[in-house]
């Protein structure tokens, strides 16, 4: 179920992410996320490797073919993965 909060976006441009939904999802002072913009909507992600495979294979699906910048990216992880 989606669920809605109001954060605010400072004079540099910084978002302030909602306490319940930083501590929902896992997302603490130094993380990462991954702002995606598609159809007039933005995303917030926390960055994560699986989070990264999943965007690279919807990159590759839309196109027909492997992302040629992250077509290593994958390979090399898929490789780290049988290896685990």
């Amino acid at each position: 179920m989606p669920v809605a909060e109001v954060g605010k976006v400072g004079s540099r441009g910084q978002i302030t992410i909602p306490k319940k939904i930083r501590e929902r999802e896992g997302i603490e002072e130094g993380d990462y996320v991954v702002i995606i913009e598609e159809d007039e909507r933005l995303t917030v992600e926390k960055l994560s490797l699986e989070n990264w495979l999943k965007r690279v294979r919807k990159v590759e699906e839309r196109r027909g073919e492997p992302a040629p910048e992250m077509e290593t990216v994958t390979k090399e992880t898929h490789e780290m993965r049988e290896v685990e």
